[in-house]
């Protein structure tokens, strides 16, 4: 983090004094009707209802009616469990053992949604296709060092590039891991009524995107894959510290403009819905009845985080920014859970134990990662992960998930 804010600060201090990237910025006007072409079904605003985001949900109950073969009964839904995935970096290990530990106890469920922002991105393609993909998600976040990221461009660099670091590296870590072959995946499952979500931020509207990634790969585009991976390094783009991603895209007067796409944490740090949206109301509406449940991976700690802080600028900077984060993440996670009241799941949570104290020594380092992996898989596999609502605690939640079963009765 300290690195990043290094960067920032000369960035700031140097702004005005280097030639920026040459851009067709989509006008004002437009931003909500530009088109990207052969996938406009494929996103939505994640700010407001849209006729697109209906459209996917109503689809794909029909889906699951057909794929399960149940007809018209209302009442023969199984439980839908949801799944929604937090940004945190490197911390994202903590997921992604988690879900392996999961699967070790046995009742790991087949999610109906599952949603990813920033590190979420990452692992939600794997969450989404279940146990068949543990192994390479474990790889992601046991076998990968800083140098399998990003490089840091040097200061000079900051004059003219849009970010601190070459995340070349990253690029091709998305080629080895996000394939054709788990896109076809998840077109599979797409079409079995289930949905694969992940938010970005454009940054020129400053408004979260969500796309629907099984509708990209649905598409029969050839693009498709290019594009499902720009998608994920996009929500991963950690602003002026990884490069934005940008995207082509045509407006209603015939021009083509460039949207700029960057971390999805920038403006939530999870996130199923639009908070306005009722699914249970839409479902009732289409006889659909059934259960459901919210489950919340937080890749962070949560709660009050003591450090006492160097009286020195870029000390002072990496807090502020760090608490402000922490702070967006706390009021995200009592979003969901009212969210998932009003619509009528029930709710449950885990973030990085308390009592987890190590330190990092770069923003990706593998033996913290790896460390990181192992205490998220001992919390999946024994049950003791989860909480029924973001709360508190300094002691290790061994004795919380007689709570997550109370909760879904």
């Amino acid at each position: 983090m300290r690195s990043i804010i290094g960067c920032l600060i000369v960035l700031l201090t140097l702004t005005g004094c280097g030639a920026s990237r040459t851009r067709s910025p989509v006008p004002q006007s437009q931003v909500t009707t530009v088109s990207l072409e052969g996938f406009d079904q494929a996103r939505f605003w994640g700010d407001q209802t849209s006729s697109t985001m209906i459209d996917t949900f109503v689809a794909s109950w029909a889906q699951e009616r057909a794929a399960l073969g149940i007809g018209s009964d209302v009442k023969a839904f199984p439980d839908a469990h949801y799944l929604a995935i937090s940004g945190g970096g490197q911390d994202g290990a903590y997921g992604a053992g988690v879900l392996c530990g999961w699967t070790a106890s046995g009742n790991r469920p087949v999610f109906k949604v599952v949603t990813g922002i920033s590190t979420g991105a990452l692992t939600a393609p794997f969450a989404f296709l279940g146990s068949a993909y543990d192994k390479p998600m474990r790889e992601v976040y046991t076998s990968v060092d800083q140098k399998d990221i990003a490089v840091f461009q040097g200061y000079f660099a900051l004059l003219h590039s849009d970010s601190a670091y070459d995340t070349s590296p990253l690029v091709k870590l998305a080629e080895k891991y996000f394939t054709p072959k788990m896109l076809e995946d998840i077109a599979a499952e797409h079409r079995k009524g289930r949905r694969l979500l992940i938010g970005t931020t454009n940054l020129d509207a400053g408004r979260p995107v969500v796309w629907d990634i099984g509708a990209i790969a649905c598409s029969g585009r050839k693009d498709r894959v290019e594009l499902f991976r720009k998608v994920l390094l996009a929500s991963s783009a950690i602003p002026a510290a990884f490069p934005p991603v940008y995207l082509k895209v045509k407006g209603a007067d015939g021009k083509e403009y460039e949207e700029m796409h960057v971390d999805g944490g920038v403006t939530r740090e999870m996130f199923l819905l639009p908070s306005e949206v009722r699914v249970y109301e839409i479902r009732d509406q289409h006889g659909v009845q059934r259960n459901s449940h919210l489950h919340v991976i937080r890749n962070a700690h949560y709660g009050p985080d003591h450090k006492v802080v160097n009286a020195k600028v870029a000390d002072i900077a990496a807090r502020s920014i760090a608490t402000l984060i922490k702070s967006q993440a706390g009021g995200d996670l009592w979003s969901l859970y009212y969210e998932a009241r009003e619509n009528k799941m029930s709710y449950s949570v885990t973030s990085i134990p308390h009592h987890f104290l190590d330190d990092s020594k770069s923003m990706f380092d593998q033996k913290y990662m790896s460390r990181l992996f192992d205490l998220g898989y001992k919390a999946g596999t024994d049950g003791t992960a989860w909480r029924s609502k973001p709360s508190y605690d300094a002691q290790p939640p061994a004795t919380r998930s007689a709570d997550i079963n109370q909760a879904a009765r």
